[in-house]
């Protein structure tokens, strides 16, 4: 199965779902989006491995932690802003 054949399968079940006034919205936008110039869907665009994805992602985390401002940042203000967050507020 093609990427392409998935995506058609997945709208699909979306819009099966969807109250008729929904479908019709949808289908408008189709519409729509049909005039404008093509662009390349980032969907469709070449994915990187797993192991690229980590790689980047700590050299991520490395460049952020050497920011001084983020090492200016003490534990008591992490969980100031951590514990509201756990307690929904």
């Amino acid at each position: 199965m093609t990427p392409t054949t998935s995506i058609i399968k997945a709208i699909n079940q979306v819009l099966l779902n969807l109250l008729p006034e929904k479908q019709q919205e949808v289908l408008n936008f189709v519409l729509d989006i049909q005039n404008q110039p093509k662009t390349q869907n980032p969907v469709f665009k070449e994915q990187k491995s797993k192991a690229v994805l980590v790689q980047e992602l700590r050299e991520l985390f490395k460049e952020l932690q050497s920011d001084p401002e983020i090492q200016k940042i003490t534990e008591e203000e992490i969980k100031a802003e951590i514990d509201p967050y756990r307690e929904g507020k």
